[in-house]
């Protein structure tokens, strides 16, 4: 289909911008508000415009995205212009200055475990406040809220994982927890400021945005682009999320994770992505741990090219354990005796930012 008209005959500007792979498709909006979806094959005199939406539907026509030029509602049942639908460019601005994380116990993890997490958690807190963001953190309580839990949890919890099931549905369900309380700013808990500036308007106009490449460490967006994003990862085809290593618990054949969907769609138009979150083995290296660190990614409203902040995972702080360069940088740092990197990743972060603050100056407005 080239064209549609309205009923007026007056011509309605048809928006290109779909991934190569998701052809775009004039779609009828169901009448009950849902998010079933019919292909219009030919325009209608009798179709009123705000009953048509355009779409990207993917090869299998088991999922759905907005086309360029056009977003979802608050309820992500249906596409609107943007013109039309400003909820989509406002995050809340209450939201601007609180950094959101997401924490939900498991049931299999012990109590030993739950205080390390726990004390990872206050590090994360401490740490944000010290370079001046409000802190908040998200349960599954906040998700609930959200008018599509039920529905997405059980699409969340259908997909095949190598992880454990709980800690899987907890990376999905963060998603839909900061769509609940109107979007705004979102890092794992073992993200810790650097040079990232404060109280910032998330970028892009409020699209979904990740900031450490396809590695959800850092997002942002609207509430409504939270929603968005939940339904696309909701919707996956199971069967492209091969995984060839080790067998998992649900699947030796497929692992899906929000990661792993990102990743498939890096560089497709679904969401916008930098790379200015680094490891504690790129800052920790031995030498100069401040300014020798610059990005070469522009990053747009002329912010400093330095690392926003450091993503203190699993596998980057064995990396690091092995390299043993942290022992470098204050005296009577050692790994001796700490077989687990997760049992000493919180007093890691604790002392390892507090020095950042103190060599590199940080000030409360994330500059140095």
């Amino acid at each position: 289909m080239n064209e549609i008209r309205r009923i007026d005959g007056s011509r309605v500007e048809t928006m290109k911008g779909c991934p190569s792979d998701w052809p775009l498709k004039i779609v009828l909006q169901g009448n009950n508000g849902s998010s079933s979806l019919e292909v219009v094959p030919a325009w209608d005199p009798g179709t009123r415009q705000e009953d048509l939406m355009q779409v990207c539907q993917n090869k299998q026509n088991i999922s759905w995205t907005c086309a360029a030029g056009w977003s979802p509602d608050p309820t992500a049942s249906r596409c609107l212009p943007v013109s039309q639908n400003k909820s989509k460019s406002s995050p809340k601005k209450d939201n601007y200055c609180v950094m959101h994380t997401y924490f939900q116990p498991n049931s299999n993890v012990n109590d030993s475990g739950l205080v390390h997490h726990m004390r990872t958690l206050e590090v994360w807190k401490a740490s944000w406040e010290m370079a001046g963001w409000k802190t908040r953190v998200l349960t599954e309580e906040d998700a609930r809220s959200h008018p599509q839990f039920l529905e997405l949890r059980e699409k969340f919890k259908a997909l095949p994982t190598i992880n454990g099931e709980e800690y899987e549905l907890s990376c999905y369900l963060r998603h839909i927890a900061m769509a609940a309380v109107g979007g705004g700013w979102m890092s794992d808990y073992d993200v810790l400021p650097f040079y990232m500036p404060r109280c910032l308007e998330p970028l892009n106009d409020g699209n979904f945005t990740v900031y450490q490449g396809a590695c959800p460490g850092i997002v942002s967006g609207s509430g409504s682009e939270f929603t968005r994003m939940a339904n696309i990862m909701s919707n996956v085809n199971y069967k492209d999320y091969k995984f060839p290593g080790r067998s998992g618990r649900r699947s030796k054949k497929f692992h899906v994770s929000d990661m792993q969907i990102l990743i498939k769609l890096l560089g497709k138009g679904t969401f916008s992505a930098f790379n200015i979150i680094v490891a504690p083995t790129d800052i920790f290296d031995g030498t100069s741990v401040c300014d020798s660190h610059s990005q070469t990614e522009n990053i747009p409203g002329g912010f400093p090219r330095l690392p926003w902040a450091i993503h203190y995972w699993h596998k980057a702080m064995t990396r690091l354990k092995k390299s043993a360069n942290a022992d470098k940088l204050w005296t009577g740092w050692s790994w001796d005796g700490h077989a687990n990197v997760d049992d000493i990743r919180a007093q890691f972060m604790e002392e390892s930012i507090q020095y950042l603050f103190r060599e590199c100056n940080l000030t409360r407005d994330g500059t140095g």
